[in-house]
This record gives structure tokens, C-alpha cells and sequence, in this order.
């Protein structure tokens, strides 16, 4: 598991990565819908920087938008719904 830096203080994320598999799991704890910006690191969650991830909210089976690690790096927009969490898929 590693740690997730998000620019909203009441949206929690972490990484979790098991062989070539990795899930992002971003938790809202506010009483309405939040978008923020997750950032992963890229090499200590063992994916290459120019690899196409098409991540997945596996909590609503839906397609998010397409991005590479080193984007997440920068920053990956994502819309949470009020006390919820996304559940997301990235290898």
C-alpha cells in the first residue's frame, strides 16, 4: 500500500499494488460531491511512465478517462460522490 497525495484535505487515496496489478481507492469524506486532483509516483508504484493506463471505476463498472502514469504523476482529475469512494483499476 502507499500513500496517495490529493489537493483536497477531506479526500483520502492510497495505492495498492500486487504484481502488475494496481487500484487506486480515493474515499470522499465530505457531504457533497468533490473533484480533486490525485497524484501517484510512478516508480514506487512500479508501472513505466508512457504506458497507456485506462483506468476503470470497478465500484460503478465505468470508464474513466485514459491517462499514463506519468500524467498521474502531475496530477489525475477525478469526481467522487458525497461519502463514497472510487475503486480504481489502473493495470
Amino acid at each position: 500500500f502507499q500513500s496517495v497525495t490529493t489537493d483536497d484535505p477531506a479526500v483520502f487515496a492510497f495505492l495498492r499494488v500486487k504484481g502488475k496489478r494496481g487500484s487506486l481507492v480515493v474515499l470522499n469524506f465530505r457531504q457533497k460531491a468533490a473533484t480533486c486532483r490525485v497524484r501517484i509516483d510512478w516508480r514506487a508504484a512500479g508501472l513505466r511512465p508512457k504506458v497507456p493506463l485506462a483506468p476503470r471505476d470497478l465500484l460503478r463498472a465505468a470508464a474513466l478517462p485514459a491517462t499514463t502514469a506519468a500524467e498521474m504523476t502531475r496530477g489525475y482529475a477525478v469526481t467522487v460522490p458525497a461519502r463514497d469512494g472510487i475503486v480504481m483499476k489502473l493495470v
